[in-house]
């Protein structure tokens, strides 16, 4: 019911899958919009529901309505597997990659003398 203030799409579950496709659980080598017509066919009145309240908090708070309902949608996914979840590093961890990242400078210090 709540769908009817803000509702979801084929086209956001395939936004989510596009972002996230290095993530996805794809043993029989699907296309993100096969994989999409899949999960649209699990998704039933209360993930609706739950994306709907997603959205409408995200706009209580100032927030992106569209950004939090894929959240939401994202979390479907993972939860019926058909997407990894893969934990969001932090910029400067040891392993991240460099050509993507921006290094910080160090800081420069300079000695002085008192005399």
């Amino acid at each position: 019911m709540l769908q009817i203030s803000f509702g979801i799409s084929e086209r956001d579950v395939l936004a989510v899958f596009e972002k996230y496709w290095q993530t996805a659980i794809n043993p029989d080598q699907r296309s993100p919009a096969e994989m999409t017509r899949l999960a649209w066919r699990q998704m039933d009145e209360e993930n609706m529901d739950n994306f709907a309240n997603a959205a409408m908090d995200a706009f209580l708070e100032n927030q992106n309505e569209t950004e939090a309902a894929r959240g939401e949608v994202r979390k479907f996914l993972i939860e019926h597997h058909f997407l990894m979840f893969a934990p969001r590093r932090p910029v400067n961890a040891p392993d991240s990659d460099i050509l993507h990242t921006r290094r910080r400078s160090p800081e420069r210090r300079y000695n002085t003398r008192h005399l």
